[in-house]
């Protein structure tokens, strides 16, 4: 039994509305296109898998969380329950592995500890198809909200990882091609717009990105 059940917490109270989730997911669809099938590395409830479909792209999540999988399931979904690891030393994932040439893994990253996260970009390049397109995402660290409020939010949080170092850790472990940048993630409302110009000349660069993307092949 893990923290959040003994003490009845429920982790998942902070999350988003699915509307919130499903527009931020749609944006990363286009990145994938031209790929036969893409790998979701933490898939949740399926809301980016949903997304693929709709635009004829052939997806596979692996999530560990069960009750996750069986609503994704339900919305006729392909799942593994499992965790990621586990998935990529069974013979059955690698097997489906070595057909995926992309990889879609969003908000995992900072779940893990720097040794995990070496030992993904290694069972993605050794495991994926060949010239495989990977995204990841992850909290930006450059972020004042982020550092102040969202990364605290979740207790199974580990590190915070910078464009830099993930760029790097990529590398070392074979990938040729990586570029990271900040973003927000999600088309901003009137107010908003007009709270982001306010804070602009106090914080920079440093608001209003709460978000790291790293491509990288």
């Amino acid at each position: 039994m893990d923290t959040a059940q003994k003490y009845n917490f429920n982790p998942y109270q902070f999350t988003g509305p699915d509307w919130w989730l499903r527009d931020f997911h749609r944006r990363h669809v286009s990145y994938f296109s031209g790929c036969k099938r893409v790998l979701d590395l933490g898939a949740g409830r399926g809301l980016f898998l949903e997304e693929l479909r709709d635009a004829a792209i052939e997806g596979i999540g692996v999530e560990g969380y069960l009750p996750s999988c069986e609503e994704g399931r339900a919305k006729r979904l392909r799942y593994y329950h499992s965790d990621i690891f586990a998935f990529f030393s069974s013979p059955e994932g690698q097997l489906q592995s070595h057909q995926c040439d992309g990889v879609y893994c969003a908000h995992v990253i900072e779940h893990m500890q720097p040794e995990q996260l070496f030992e993904l970009f290694r069972c993605i390049r050794r495991y994926c198809a060949s010239g495989v397109r990977v995204r990841m995402i992850t909290n930006n660290p450059a972020d004042i909200d982020v550092l102040g409020h969202v990364f605290w939010g979740d207790l199974t949080h580990q590190r915070l990882y910078p464009g830099v170092l993930l760029e790097a850790m990529a590398k070392s472990q074979g990938f040729t091609s990586t570029i990271s940048k900040p973003f927000h993630g999600l088309r901003l409302g009137k107010r908003d717009m007009l709270r982001r110009v306010w804070d602009r000349p106090f914080w920079g660069k440093h608001k209003w990105v709460p978000n790291l993307l790293l491509d990288c092949s």
